[in-house]
């Protein structure tokens, strides 16, 4: 190739991984595509054009949730890895004269790894940080994600011996807390928890002094909330908790008041707070804080990144141990967003004990149209609900269908203001019935 075209394919790069660093990935890719047309381009060239290409890929995924991104990624580094193949690896590591390749084998090792990592096979992963650890021994965040995959592996012991000698070396700072939080982690998860207070402590005290390492607090706060947590001491577990959700949430301008904005955020990010929200509920939980403890779940539910029915199943738990201690009219003290989950012979004690009192019946009208904001929803809670109607006796039946029907016309047609029944003329209240009737057997 000639100096002109060199010339050209290093500008190309650089201009390329400026814009990878900054996260501007579409701008990084268009650019190492371009390089890629340039005429007679050695093996060298290729590899350091796909490594940046398969990086660019393995980070939009990343940031975005995405395995598509990271699988075309995938693909480039395995084009690296043939052309490392046909130089011959070993050569590559032992010769001295292959400086620059090692340094490029190290990256894509360490890549392929992250790649693997997202996809929770962390034994393969270790095998390729550790690749990367001995293509450049300088390549220590290899060795930090190798230690975390033994963490993820449960290997903790292994885990504990890398990050010790990690540590005795010249780390940069964000490195050096990084491989800390892990420690932590792993000193927790081996029921140590006086070293892992001592650790966490420390990384709370270094955070605070340096506003750059702020992005590490939240984690570190929430590893506080957990140690407290085993110790019994639930009042502090809650406030180191709700102190990491906050944190979090600073980093993006956000408050527990306008959560619902995080689902403009990355996925990556969402299930990070989701996790410290449902950390929250489970401690408030176990304070006997029901309210708040169903409204941190249902909230994580909806955004469906964890075990959908695992929580589900929690939720009725709570719900059922609630249920017992509270009179049918007291029913009303749990968030609106629990209704569709209560028992029916609790539902039907609502429906009762309300319908005594027109006023009072009124009231929990309004608390269903919040909690199901088109009939159609309402419906599908009700077909739930009738599931269970064997739990009733013929005169609960008849008490909560009434109460039902009262529900159902008053949300009225989607596409019509709501109405109260009394305003409907009987042939709109039978039309109703019928529409009701098909979806649901009494």
């Amino acid at each position: 190739m000639g100096k002109r075209k060199n010339k050209r394919f290093i500008s190309l790069i650089e201009e390329a991984e400026k814009f990878i660093a900054v996260g501007k990935y579409e701008e990084a890719e268009k650019i190492l595509k371009e390089s890629l047309e340039i005429p007679g381009l050695s093996n060298f060239q290729k590899l350091v054009i796909f490594l940046d290409l398969g990086v660019v890929f393995l980070n939009k995924g990343v940031r975005s949730w995405n395995p598509k991104e990271i699988q075309e990624g995938e693909k480039y580094f395995k084009e690296c890895l043939h052309i490392l193949e046909k130089k011959g690896l070993e050569r590559i590591r032992s010769k001295p004269k292959f400086k620059v390749w090692r340094e490029l084998a190290s990256k894509l090792f360490f890549n392929i790894g992250e790649s693997l990592f997202f996809f929770e096979k962390y034994k393969e992963a270790r095998e390729n940080f550790l690749k990367a650890f001995r293509f450049d021994p300088k390549n220590f965040k290899a060795r930090l994600r190798e230690a975390e995959c033994l963490l993820q592996l449960e290997e903790f012991k292994k885990g504990e011996e890398i990050l010790n000698e990690l540590l005795k070396e010249p780390l940069e700072l964000t490195l050096k807390i990084e491989a800390l939080v892990s420690l932590g982690e792993i000193k927790f998860h081996q029921d140590d928890l006086k070293m892992a207070e001592k650790i966490f402590d420390n990384l709370q005290k270094i955070i605070k002094e340096d506003e750059k390492l702020e992005e590490f607090l939240p984690k570190v706060l929430i590893y506080k909330s957990a140690i407290y947590c085993s110790n019994g001491e639930n009042n502090l577990a809650l406030m180191f908790a709700s102190q990491a959700l906050k944190e979090e949430l600073k980093k993006f301008n956000l408050s527990e008041k306008n959560l619902e904005k995080i689902k403009n955020l990355p996925p990556k990010t969402i299930k990070v707070i989701l996790g410290y929200l449902l950390i929250k509920g489970e401690i408030l939980n176990d304070l006997g804080k029901t309210k708040e403890a169903l409204e941190c779940f249902y909230f994580v539910q909806k955004f469906g990144f964890f075990d959908k029915e695992k929580i589900e199943k929690y939720i009725l738990r709570i719900i059922k141990k609630e249920i017992k201690s509270l009179s049918p009219g007291n029913l009303l003290s749990l968030p609106p967003c629990s209704f569709s989950a209560l028992p029916s012979r609790s539902i039907a004690g609502v429906i009762s004990e309300l319908k005594k009192e027109k006023k009072e019946f009124q009231k929990v009208s309004r608390i269903l149209e919040k909690a199901f904001s088109t009939k159609s929803l309402f419906v599908e809670a009700v077909e739930k609900i009738i599931k269970k109607m064997e739990l009733l006796n013929d005169n609960e039946i008849e008490d909560f269908k009434d109460g039902l029907i009262f529900q159902i016309l008053r949300m009225g047609d989607e596409k019509k203001e709501k109405r109260s029944i009394f305003s409907l003329s009987s042939e709109e209240v039978w039309r109703y019935f019928k529409e009701i009737q098909k979806r649901v057997s009494f």
